[in-house]
């Protein structure tokens, strides 16, 4: 996901489920993935847990407490 006014030099690669804050300069590639990542230049703010595609959210939710 590529949020609003994000500038991504040409050659970077994105892993999948990367998600790029606003305004956000990317300079190198992220290939990992499952991950936000912002700032001027772009690092690594949170890695984030395996997508799950058809997951069971309500379920998910309450194991978690939420």
């Amino acid at each position: 996901m590529l949020a609003t006014g994000c500038i991504i030099l040409p050659g970077v690669e994105l892993g999948q489920h990367t998600i790029v804050a606003a305004g956000a300069v990317v300079t190198k590639s992220f290939p990992e993935g499952n991950q936000i990542i912002g700032g001027n230049p772009a690092a690594v703010i949170k890695k984030l847990s395996d997508y799950l595609p058809n997951a069971d959210y309500a379920s998910l939710n309450r194991r978690m407490n939420y």
